[in-house]
């Protein structure tokens, strides 16, 4: 009889297989499961339960799990308290009366559980019970000539028949595992359809630097958007749900508020995003959660070292969760470009972007464009800031310098996604040179890839329209709106469809989009048009007075005094033109 050090019980862990309740440790392949199903853990929460169940039954104070796991390098024991936390989450070890990991106040940690090893071929030991230590082992037949350590700690090997029976019941026990594992993956996978829609919800930002708030939630929409496989809700969809709970359009979309507007859009699932400081880094974690139930489908955790690594970072996570949700390898692999290349590595260039966008929706073209100028400087090669640049100057009505961002953007498009790539040729050969063949042929390889995506069919209707084929533009223009039910895309298709002279559809159009509660200037005006192109005069008159009266009072006296130079009113004509531009 002799006794087992703990050196010698570290020692034996080397390529060693543990196993403790439900879990299973491989410490060769650095992978955690539990009852056949994998658990994820950063490589440092690994290394710190590895150390852990290497000394099971006994005290494990901080300084020495800190030396182990990190060395000499300085940690701050708040992350090892952090790190602690996170692996409890992952053992599902919340009951405080037995708890696996225990803590010992201001001394360390106890592991609890009993923990069973197997060690690697070419041990002697195949199949041991992990002592507590200071425990004795019981040796029979011993031969100190055969102890690979010391003379006091002597083993026999096993009997050949013993040995056989216990690699075949290792046999038996590996195909079932991988069985088990099999059917509870085919039970637990996520299957997506096409029309289901995912929410993504607003970063939780659990460390003190703000730059990661708007950046995140920009550079995962752009990763999660960049493949055909996920039908990501539009941000249109969100505000107007968000209108529909009575909340701002400021409003942070918290998990709660996400999961909120996921039940509201009949959405499939809701991705969440957390990022928190970890000593000298940083943990990254996406999750997929069920709208219905709030579970979670699938997780995605990753340890950052450097904050230039971030972007990167969270482009290699949400691919892994993309495989996670379903997507097959091959859209993968095609779908995939890394993020800090479509995108930039600079936070600060990301966080002004995102400002630039946040401006722009709201309709501030000056202040936005500010914030664009500062992202290109910090990043020259951020196209998706050129391209929107050139979207604002066009608004602003600056020609030519929107056609320079264009085409810069267009020159930078090799480093984009697929799905910008095409629509920046598109953007160019539509803006800057004219090319509408080009324009044609771009618009049907993007929906070849994205058969639902509204830029596509817009930017195929101003194909059509510029090819002079109205009734194709008006079929284009309807599937937008199908695609996306908004006051600017139903009035931009009961435009089409009129100037395609269909006129029983566009008031089948209209009457849609007073069903739905939709309005805008451009579904007012197009009402008065198509009464009057029908010869409805009493609707023509009753839709004048009204809104005359109305917020759009100078629009609709000019388009009065057009229909009195239609019918020959050429001094009432005057006088409504001389109103509506304030002149009397």
């Amino acid at each position: 009889m002799g006794n087992v050090s703990r050196e010698n019980v570290t020692n034996l862990g080397n390529g060693a297989l543990y196993r403790f309740g439900a879990f299973s440790l491989d410490s060769c392949k650095r992978t955690l499961s539990r009852a056949g199903s994998p658990v994820s853990l950063t490589p440092k929460a690994f290394d710190v339960l590895h150390f852990l169940v290497q000394n099971p039954s006994r005290l494990v104070t901080k300084e020495e799990l800190l030396q182990a796991v990190w060395g000499n390098a300085f940690v701050e024991e708040g992350n090892l308290t952090q790190y602690i936390s996170h692996l409890r989450k992952a053992l599902g070890d919340n009951s405080e009366d037995s708890r696996l990991i225990v803590t010992i106040a201001r001394k360390g940690y106890q592991f609890t559980e009993r923990v069973t090893v197997t060690a690697e071929p070419g041990d002697i030991e195949k199949h041991a019970a992990l002592p507590a230590a200071g425990s004795e082992l019981v040796e029979t037949d011993a031969r100190p000539e055969d102890s690979p350590t010391s003379s006091k700690a002597t083993k026999s090997p096993l009997p050949r028949l013993q040995l056989r029976r216990w690699i075949a019941a290792a046999a038996v026990s590996v195909v079932l595992a991988a069985a088990f594992w099999l059917y509870w993956s085919h039970r637990h996978r996520v299957v997506l359809s096409s029309s289901d829609t995912i929410v993504l919800s607003d970063l939780k930002n659990e460390t003190s630097d703000p730059v990661f708030d708007d950046t995140m939630d920009l550079a995962l929409r752009y990763g999660m958007e960049q493949t055909p496989y996920l039908n990501i809700l539009g941000r249109d969809k969100v505000l107007g749900t968000l209108a529909q709970l009575k909340l701002p359009p400021t409003t942070t979309l918290t998990s709660v508020i996400a999961r909120q507007v996921c039940v509201n859009t009949n959405s499939r699932l809701m991705i969440s995003q957390a990022i928190a400081d970890v000593g000298n880094g940083y943990i990254l974690e996406l999750r997929a959660l069920d709208c219905g139930s709030g579970a979670t489908l699938a997780k995605e955790q990753v340890d950052i070292g450097q904050r230039n690594e971030i972007v990167h970072a969270l482009g290699v996570a949400a691919a892994r969760l993309r495989a996670k949700l379903g997507e097959p390898a091959a859209s993968l692999a095609r779908f995939n470009q890394p993020l800090e290349k479509a995108l930039s590595s600079s936070l600060e260039a990301l966080q002004a972007a995102a400002q630039g966008n946040k401006l722009s929706l709201a309709g501030d073209a000056e202040g936005s464009l500010k914030d664009f100028q500062r992202a290109v400087e910090l990043d020259p090669n951020l196209a998706i800031t050129h391209e929107r640049m050139g979207a604002v100057y066009l608004f602003l009505g600056k020609t030519e310098l929107s056609e320079a961002s264009y085409t810069r953007a267009y020159e930078l498009r090799d480093r984009l996604r697929e799905k910008d790539r095409l629509a920046f040729e598109i953007t160019y050969y539509s803006n800057v040179i004219g090319d509408w063949e080009k324009e044609y042929s771009c618009v049907l390889r993007l929906l070849d890839i994205f058969p639902r995506d509204t830029f596509a069919h817009a930017n195929l209707r101003e194909a059509f329209v510029h090819l002079g084929q109205p009734d194709k533009a008006a079929d284009e223009a309807a599937e937008v709106a199908r695609l996306r039910q908004s006051s600017y895309y139903f009035g931009s298709a009961i435009q089409s469809i009129r100037y395609a002279s269909r006129l029983n559809e566009a008031k089948s159009w209209l009457a849609k989009a007073d069903a739905l509660k939709l309005d805008n200037l451009l579904i007012r005006r197009e009402r008065l048009i198509v009464a009057f192109a029908a010869g409805d005069r009493d609707t023509v008159e009753k839709i004048l007075m009204e809104e005359e009266r109305g917020k759009y009072r100078e629009d609709f006296l000019h388009e009065h005094s057009l229909i009195d130079i239609q019918q020959g009113r050429f001094h009432s004509a005057e006088q409504l033109r001389r109103q509506a531009l304030g002149q009397t």
